[in-house]
């Protein structure tokens, strides 16, 4: 299953299914963590003879980005919990709220995720902050960046990476992330390109044509290779919305 919408905070066991062309359920397999708190998955999708999962869970007390690999058969081969940290005011790293929404697969045999820090609340205030990280074959962090733009009042604050694809061409080889970010608007959408080693190749945020105090966010976005053009889905909202 794929499913990009983040739910309230609770405790929460997944399902991972798997259907035939015509729906009908062929394997439902319970998901339960390890340390039996709450678990979520945000996006499924295939990868390496299998299928690869990336959501959130409780580590430490917060919430952490959590991956998992399924076999085709939808066991769990691996399956690890990143968690997420900032410098406190004395310099000294702590962990905070993290969640995971979409991962694919990289250019060397590893993994490409991203998302936000945070709580998922979207009526608290917190200084959200978008994330990127590439990892390796066995789930190991290869390179982490993040990326906060000026914070805007209260619950405003909406840094986030809702999706992230591979761009592999003649022309480029690097990572795309569509998300939103803090701007003009209240929120506004976003999109940012890394090269392979993670650098920053540009970056941009752009508000609606709509006017007024609205808040938009980037969704999915694909890469066409036969024009080497980036087709990014953007959802607009007088409310905050998760792409």
């Amino acid at each position: 299953m794929d499913d990009h919408t983040v739910g309230v905070s609770g405790f929460s066991t997944p399902q991972v299914m798997e259907l035939d062309a015509n729906g009908t359920l062929l394997i439902c397999n319970l998901v339960v963590s390890g340390t039996n708190e709450e678990l979520v998955y945000n996006h499924i999708e295939s990868a390496y003879n299998g299928y690869v999962a990336i959501g959130y869970t409780k580590h430490n007390g917060f919430l952490a980005p959590v991956v998992t690999n399924f076999d085709h058969l939808l066991n769990i081969i691996s399956s690890v919990v990143i968690p997420t940290y900032e410098n406190n005011v004395a310099g000294v790293p702590s962990q905070i709220n993290g969640v995971g929404m979409h991962i694919t697969k990289n250019i060397a045999s590893g993994y490409i995720m991203s998302g936000f820090t945070g709580i998922i609340n979207s009526f608290t205030p917190v200084d959200r902050k978008a994330f990127a990280l590439e990892l390796d074959f066995g789930l190991g962090v290869v390179w982490a960046r993040s990326f906060d733009s000026p914070s805007n009042a209260g619950s405003e604050d909406f840094d986030m990476f809702t999706h992230g694809l591979t761009v592999n061409s003649d022309l480029f080889q690097g990572y795309f992330f569509s998300g939103s970010s803090n701007g003009s608007s209240s929120q506004e959408a976003a999109a940012v390109m890394l090269d392979t080693a993670g650098n920053v190749i540009w970056k941009t945020h752009y508000a609606n044509n709509i006017g007024g105090g609205h808040r938009s966010v980037a969704g999915d976005a694909l890469f066409d290779s036969s024009t080497n053009l980036i087709h990014q889905l953007v959802n607009n909202t007088s409310t905050h919305c998760w792409g």
